[in-house]
């Protein structure tokens, strides 16, 4: 993992012997054995873009939820604030429109934006990167982002002035909804419930296709965009209604804990009165 790490920050493991890393593992029987790996630099580097942008897409997708149902309108502008060694990477300061300077940089922000022109449409707020401080290797005790990050920690320790409430434990009936909730239609997720949708609400989901509903979850924002049913982090989980008097009905689900819905049966929202063969799905 260490000997990868230059290939994930600078895009390239070494100048010398290019895609050959020479290392001494163990074998099954504990054996000390010298290995010679050669590594598709370029196939990873082209899958690392490809993980890096869903990233970037999970979170501005969420960014924008989240400033449009709180403050109801999005701001013109937006800083940004890289930290971490995995900020260093020039994948991401690429695809963030830092590295205007040569044809690479430039592809990957060119690339970015088609991307960001899918989430915000044509209301693209300007986006102020800043720089991760520079790292000094010389001097591993000089301050970085993260030093900001444990002194705040520091602060908020137990014997200080500072408490912090936490709102989100569970069983807290402030605690935000964690999931998106829905099902597919032509292979395609569709979220009817949301994360911080309201507690008790009953909202229709879909109808019955021969006594079974294909119910799907995730967490991740993309669901707000549009998810292909079999993405990794989408939970598929069909449920059986058997009766005859499930011909015809609907599902309806209401959120019941931050990662528990009810859902039962009904001919439309203005019948949810009469719901039946109601069940607790707990999700995870």
């Amino acid at each position: 993992m260490s000997r990868l790490r230059p290939l994930w920050e600078k895009g390239k493991i070494n100048q010398d012997h290019e895609g050959i890393l020479n290392l001494t593992l163990l074998d099954r029987h504990g054996q000390r054995v010298e290995c010679e790996i050669q590594v598709p630099q370029r196939e990873l580097i082209e899958w690392l873009i490809t993980r890096i942008r869903q990233g970037l897409i999970g979170f501005f997708t969420a960014l924008k939820s989240s400033f449009e149902n709180h403050l109801k309108y999005l701001p013109e502008e937006i800083h940004i604030l890289l930290a971490g060694n995995s900020s260093r990477s020039r994948i991401v300061l690429g695809l963030l429109g830092c590295l205007e300077e040569d044809d690479e940089g430039q592809t990957l922000k060119e690339l970015f934006q088609q991307d960001l022109l899918e989430i915000f449409w044509d209301n693209i707020p300007t986006f102020e990167v800043h720089l991760p401080l520079q790292t000094d290797e010389t001097n591993p005790f000089r301050p970085t982002t993260k030093t900001g990050v444990a002194l705040g920690l520091l602060r908020v320790s137990p014997g200080e002035t500072l408490k912090v409430i936490n709102h989100a434990q569970k069983n807290n009936a402030d605690s935000p909804f964690q999931f998106y909730i829905g099902t597919h239609r032509r292979g395609l997720f569709t979220a009817a419930i949301k994360i911080g949708d309201d507690y008790e609400q009953w909202q229709e989901l879909g109808a019955i296709r021969a006594g079974v509903f294909p119910l799907l979850y995730t967490t991740q924002s993309q669901a707000l965009l549009g998810i292909e049913r079999g993405t990794f982090g989408l939970v598929e989980h069909d449920i059986e209604f058997s009766g005859g008097e499930v011909k015809g009905k609907k599902v309806f689900a209401r959120i019941m804990t931050p990662d528990s819905i009810e859902i039962g049966l009904a001919e439309a929202i203005d019948k949810i009165d009469q719901v039946t063969h109601r069940q607790m799905i707990q999700l995870k």
